[in-house]
């Protein structure tokens, strides 16, 4: 594996030593404000904890002026032994540097990819984060042959990467950033619990073919929780969700956290919409035919623990056989059912298993009814409107994995009679006081209350809020101009589910003139979506031509040159040193009105005084010649 700090650090830095210290810098957060805390209880999963080792490190940076063919993007693989639907990655934690000018970037712009494994190299994308800047960046006090060492926090608290199952992941990192410094990974020690050994390497960003370095291993934190999405009063249900709030069409959204089976599912038979509901509109069926929303679930909770809870409100019917609430079939007939041998009025929870849970006065009023099976006990504890109801003893269940779950019916039989509101299936078993916090309250869909868009100079800014959000991985940032087709230009990550409001920015920066529009994305984390309205700007020519001192400056080995043009001109941008000869020619070519940006790499080049000339011959007549002076220091 290439090494560029062991060959090229050693040569330039050989007499700079380690223990220099420094106070600890925090360099800023990232664009988007605020922060979301994924709710207690959970237990902290460490995925990877490998610490730094200040011998190495590793160009990570897709725009780096030194890489040549080295690599330019980097993964690190780690071993997963306990998975599941609640667990994630909510913080990253790496050492890194920026070489040679020990200057940070103002403006990060990193990509994470978790992969999954594929006979030792990185696979399949299993999630994918980009545009991402560290919520913390702290200098550590160590000089790392003769540039600051970086402690670098990302925080995906607010949109975890899942982990639902056991096996090796690789984390992919780099830095797309266009600023000069170019960001290198520092190298560390080997997790001999979580960590595999050796690290890959790749000249594209992102990876495609990958080279595999056994001898490295990289220094990062990558650590998480067991229950996200669980847990806290109020929190999603992890399986099933129906808010039913759509009022129209034939499926329904499910709103669970990491949720289970179709989403959305379909409303089948008779079964149609009425309102009002509990909040919103509701699903009715008529206690006659089959019908009911067909889950693409299959009951498989065996002798675990679970929570069901129902808004109902089932009018009274003294005459009738049985009609069914919701249940699987597969399940040795588990299922909830009104009147029949339950009588008018009544319901009861039967199959699996289970001894008879009655539960009696459910109608004709609305009626919020929850079950819950602890198995610890174990025992059925209901609930109506929140309170107890009746504890129904049980012998431990092991109910066998169902053939299709059905809500508002049952397999071929009768839907219920009457209407349905927030179904909601727990993979747990709710305390009482969670039952009491969530029984007459609803979550909704992320409600964006603006978007606007602004120009600086030929940089947009585009802001947004949300009211509320639910099930919110986040936003892609659309942007199109005149005659062409919307293109993704950023993600900025959501806050999941949140009753606050929440506000977002993202900067679109060095466009050209010309008029643009912007709309957003918003994905949910089951890959549903919806569009936002659109905004529209103006990128407008600068109102006269100039040339700007380069930055930065004094520079090793790169440096950037700025120039503005206030019409469409015949530009020529010159290198030269000091005797006046000519070294370097960066652009000869028609350029737009707007404002320019060019790299020079001076890999090559003696340290000195340099010159860089700009011509620019307008199509309006105008001329515009400009000569600034800048210094290459080695």
């Amino acid at each position: 594996m290439p090494k560029f700090l062991s060959v090229l650090f050693l040569i330039l830095f050989s007499f700079t030593a380690f223990a220099q210290q420094h106070m600890l810098t925090d360099y800023g957060t990232a664009d988007v404000s605020g922060k979301a805390i994924v709710e207690a209880p959970m237990a902290p999963v460490v995925f990877l904890d490998q610490a730094p080792n200040q011998v190495n490190g590793l160009f990570s940076d897709s725009s780096c002026a030194l890489c040549g063919t080295l690599q330019q993007s980097i993964a690190a693989n780690f071993n997963v032994v306990t998975a599941g639907p609640t667990y994630g990655i909510t913080e990253v934690v790496m050492w890194c540097g920026y070489y040679p000018e020990n200057i940070p970037n103002t403006t990060d712009n990193f990509t994470f990819i978790l992969h999954s494994d594929a006979a030792g190299s990185p696979g399949a994308i299993v999630d994918a984060r980009y545009n991402l800047q560290p919520a913390s960046r702290v200098t550590t006090g160590v000089v790392l042959f003769g540039v600051d060492e970086y402690m670098c926090t990302f925080d995906f608290s607010a949109s975890p990467i899942m982990i639902t199952s056991t096996g090796t992941y690789w984390l992919e990192i780099y830095n797309n950033s266009v600023e000069s410094a170019n960001f290198f990974w520092e190298t560390g020690n080997l997790d001999v619990t979580n960590g595999v050994v050796g690290s890959a390497w790749t000249t594209t960003t992102p990876g495609v073919t990958w080279n595999l370095d056994p001898a490295t291993e990289l220094a990062v934190q990558i650590s998480g929780d067991d229950n996200i999405g669980g847990g806290g009063g109020g929190d999603l249900p992890e399986l099933l969700y129906y808010t039913f709030d759509e009022n129209a069409g034939t499926t329904t959204a499910n709103f669970a956290v990491p949720g289970a089976g179709n989403n959305p599912a379909d409303i089948t038979g008779t079964t149609t919409w009425a309102s009002p509901g509990q909040f919103g509109s509701a699903i009715i069926g008529d206690g006659a035919t089959a019908g009911g929303v067909v889950t693409g679930y299959n009951w498989d909770r065996g002798a675990g623990d679970w929570t069901i809870s129902m808004w109902l409100e089932i009018p009274t019917d003294p005459t009738g056989s049985a009609r069914y609430l919701f249940g699987d079939g597969g399940s040795t007939s588990f299922r909830c059912f009104h009147n029949g041998i339950a009588l008018p009025d009544n319901l009861v929870l039967r199959g699996g298993g289970l001894t008879d849970c009655v539960v009696t006065g459910i109608g004709p009023n609305p009626t919020v009814v929850t079950f819950v099976y602890d198995s610890s006990v174990p025992e059925v504890v209901a609930y109506k409107d929140g309170m107890l109801f009746a504890n129904f003893p049980q012998a431990a269940l092991n109910m066998p994995v169902g053939t299709g779950f059905k809500v508002g019916g049952y397999g071929t039989s009768a839907t219920m009679s009457g209407k349905m509101d927030e179904f909601r299936l727990y993979n747990r078993a709710l305390s009482a006081a969670e039952v009491a916090a969530t029984w007459n309250t609803t979550l909704v869909p992320v409600e964006l209350t603006s978007f606007t868009a602004s120009v600086s100079a030929n940089n947009v800014k585009l802001l947004w809020e949300t009211a509320t959000e639910i099930n919110n991985s986040g936003f892609n940032i659309e942007r199109k101009s005149a005659n062409s087709e919307y293109t993704t230009v950023g993600f900025v990550p959501g806050f999941g589910t949140t009753t606050e409001p929440k506000s977002y920015t993202f900067n679109d920066n060095n466009l050209h003139t010309g008029t643009y529009t912007y709309r957003l994305k918003q994905i949910d984390f089951d890959g549903t979506f919806e569009y936002s309205s659109e905004a529209t700007v103006e990128v407008t020519a600068p109102a006269e031509f100039s040339l700007d001192q380069n930055y930065p400056n004094p520079f090793n080995p790169s440096t950037k040159i700025t120039f503005s043009l206030a019409v469409n001109s015949k530009v020529s941008l010159k290198i030269f040193d000091v005797l006046g000869q000519e070294v370097a020619s960066l652009v000869s070519q028609d350029l737009t009105a707007g404002v320019h940006n060019y790299d020079f790499n001076a890999i090559g080049f003696n340290s000195g005084v340099y010159f860089y000339r700009i011509e620019a011959n307008g199509i309006d007549g105008t001329n515009f010649t400009n000569v600034k002076k800048m210094i290459l220091l080695k």
